[in-house]
């Protein structure tokens, strides 16, 4: 009598889960390409698009309410404050050339020969 080889318990799950997803895209592939399918699909996805516009509309009343910004405010702010950090370093770039020239403006002025009146004096 022949023995029988002992049979490997992973080759046989491995075959098992192969078939499996077989039928399981051939079922999947049959339904998707039906109307009616797609009909549910695009009914789906507006209800989704309408509960995503009226959930916004609620926020932008509840931060309304609030007094607070909403995103949009936010990001235009954000915006600003990008600029003014933008001609901040422009300035400070200016400053650091005056600086580093040594900016000889102040020794180039004449003189100052005469005195303001002193206080108290009647003229």
């Amino acid at each position: 009598m022949a023995e029988k080889p002992p049979t490997d318990p992973a080759a046989v799950f491995r075959e098992l889960t192969a078939r499996w997803e077989k039928e399981v895209n051939a079922t999947m592939n049959r339904l998707m390409g039906t109307d009616e399918f797609a009909r549910s699909m695009g009914q789906a996805t507006t209800a989704s698009v309408r509960v995503q516009q009226h959930l916004q509309e609620a926020m932008e009343r509840y931060l309304k309410a609030m007094n607070l910004p909403n995103r949009s405010e936010m990001l235009a702010l954000g915006e600003r404050l990008a600029s003014i950090e933008t001609k901040l370093d422009d300035i400070q770039t200016t400053l650091r050339i005056i600086t580093a020239r040594g900016d000889d403006s102040a020794k180039k002025r004449p003189a100052r020969t005469r005195k303001p009146p002193e206080q108290g004096a009647v003229s």
